[in-house]
């Protein structure tokens, strides 16, 4: 998701099964998920992650700058 939104402004989010319906149906979800929305579902684990990101950094003695890859 996070990858196709780089690039998008929405990405589809599409599980073909999730379950069954009443009728023994098979029951699919489809949404169209915003970059916007996106943000801001993820932003709360982002903010608890940086903390131990930081110390992570500093126990390694790396900047955040020198760091291309994770």
């Amino acid at each position: 998701m996070k990858i196709e939104l780089s690039s998008k402004e929405t990405a589809t989010v599409n599980l073909p099964f999730v379950g069954k319906g009443k009728r023994g149906a098979p029951v699919a979800f489809s949404y169209d998920l915003s970059r916007s929305e996106f943000t801001e579902l993820i932003a709360d684990f982002i903010e608890r992650t940086r903390n131990p990101m930081e110390q992570a950094l500093d126990d390694a003695a790396l900047q955040p700058a020198g760091t291309l890859t994770i």
